[in-house]
This record gives C-alpha cells, structure tokens and sequence, in this order.
C-alpha cells in the first residue's frame, strides 16, 4: 500500500542554505514532512519557518556515525521511517588542489563506511 504525499518523511542533508534548502522547500510544497539536517540549528530553524508543511530540525555532524545513527533513530522516533533522502550534505575548498590539506576531513560526509 502506498503512502500518502502527506505521510511520507523526506530527509534533507545540508538543508540549511543553498540546494538543501530549496529541495526542502520543494518537498514541503509537495506535501511532504520534512526533516532538515544540518550543522547550524539556527540556519535549520529559521528553513522550518519558511516551509509550507510539517518539519523537524535536527543538527548532526554526518561525518561522525554515532551522530547519523542518531539522526535516524530521531526521525523513526518522531514519524517513523523516512520514504525519501535527499544527500546533500558537503563541503568545499577554495584553493589550488596543492594546497588543500582539508581535504580529507570532507571524505567522510561524502562516502559510506564499510
């Protein structure tokens, strides 16, 4: 049995600013609940109260597992399973490739442990 658009629990990752933030408004738009995930409550908080739908915050480092289990654990608790996640969590450097040396603290958001 499916779902209704209203039922369904969209996660958001980097739902703060930018593309994270506009899916999050589409979703919502949808009908969508939507759970924002980001690092700056504020930045989440103040998405939430532009959304036209249902929506909980909830701020995580991704790059720590304890804290992705916790995200997880969070939304199951509040609406049950998530039906949709939206990836969107990331980082960026500006600066010639030989100088980055903060590149490998960013792997861990854009990669799956093992």
């Amino acid at each position: 049995m499916e779902r209704a658009v209203s039922d369904r629990v969209a996660v958001v990752t980097g739902a703060g600013q930018g593309v994270g933030r506009a899916v999050a408004h589409r979703l919502a738009t949808s009908g969508h609940r939507v759970v924002l995930v980001g690092r700056d409550h504020t930045k989440l908080e103040d998405v939430a109260a532009e959304l036209s739908s249902k929506s909980l915050c909830v701020a995580a480092d991704l790059t720590d597992p304890d804290e992705v289990l916790r995200l997880f654990s969070t939304v199951e608790e509040t609406w049950g399973p998530a039906t949709t996640l939206v990836a969107n969590a990331g980082t960026s450097v500006a600066a010639p490739v030989a100088e980055i040396d903060t590149l490998l603290p960013a792997t861990p958001v854009n990669s799956v442990p093992t």
